[in-house]
């Protein structure tokens, strides 16, 4: 089953969304994905694993930046009091991740993936 699984989630995600180039389409010119479509495309590789669970971090949900809860280095870097926020650098409340159109759309690809 998690072959099935992975060549169906591995077609459905080159082939729809484009994250790859496609083989022998003719064309030179190939756009990069954006950080986004590349954040979605490693979480559809990582469903095609075996595991048992799959975890999403919130800071690739929502576009975080900035390094979050590195152990060790609390008084180098306090990084652990640094709120959530989106690539603008905007706060993210935990309420808003129902209805952040970047984490809905992370979260769909999940779902879906694993389904």
């Amino acid at each position: 089953m998690p072959r099935a699984r992975a060549a169906r989630v591995g077609g459905r995600g080159r082939e729809s969304r484009g994250f790859w180039p496609a083989v022998g389409s003719g064309s030179s010119a190939w756009i990069a994905p954006t950080e986004q479509e590349t954040i979605e495309a490693l979480y559809l590789l990582l469903a095609a694993a075996p595991s048992l669970m799959q975890g999403v971090a919130l800071v690739d949900a929502v576009g975080e930046r900035r390094v979050q809860n590195q152990p060790g280095t609390d008084k180098e870097y306090p990084n652990w009091k640094i709120p959530l926020a989106d690539s603008a650098g905007v706060v993210v409340q935990l309420e808003q991740l129902a209805t952040n159109p970047r984490a809905q759309s992370l979260f769909r690809v999940v779902r879906e993936a694993l389904a």
